[in-house]
């Protein structure tokens, strides 16, 4: 088996073999890095929605907890009226009944003072009698 010797004809076509096929790795190249930066843009773009979701998602929750709170805080509202209400309507009670108290005290103090001036003149009157 012989070898065929290298002949000078095709050692001028590799490197005009070798410039085309570096231009077409070139190209390759080229294209992978596009397509590269086509599938990042197309990822952050799915982020950025996906972003947006999450915080319209969160907006919405906020929303409803707002909700629940401002309703909460009218409940708690109408409940600190009402017992102030009471707590009025028992302060007007117990002040009524103290200054009915008062009156019947009053009353009797004065009869039981009545009695006892009366009784006190009694007993001078039986001691110089």
């Amino acid at each position: 088996m012989s070898e065929k010797p290298e002949t000078p004809t095709s050692r001028t076509s590799l490197p005009e073999e070798s410039h085309w096929a570096i231009a077409y790795l070139r190209e390759d190249i080229q294209d992978v890095r596009s397509d590269m930066r086509e599938g990042l843009q197309e990822v952050r773009n799915e982020m950025r929605e996906g972003f947006q979701e999450v915080r319209n998602d969160m907006r919405a929750q906020d929303n409803r907890f707002e909700s629940r709170i401002d309703a909460t805080n009218q409940r708690i509202d109408v409940m600190n009226r009402e017992v102030n209400q009471r707590f009025e309507e028992m302060n007007r009670e117990v002040s009524q009944r103290f200054d009915e108290l008062g009156k019947r005290l009053d009353t009797r103090f004065t009869i039981l003072m009545t009695t006892m001036v009366t009784l006190a003149g009694v007993i001078v009157a039986m001691l110089k009698a």
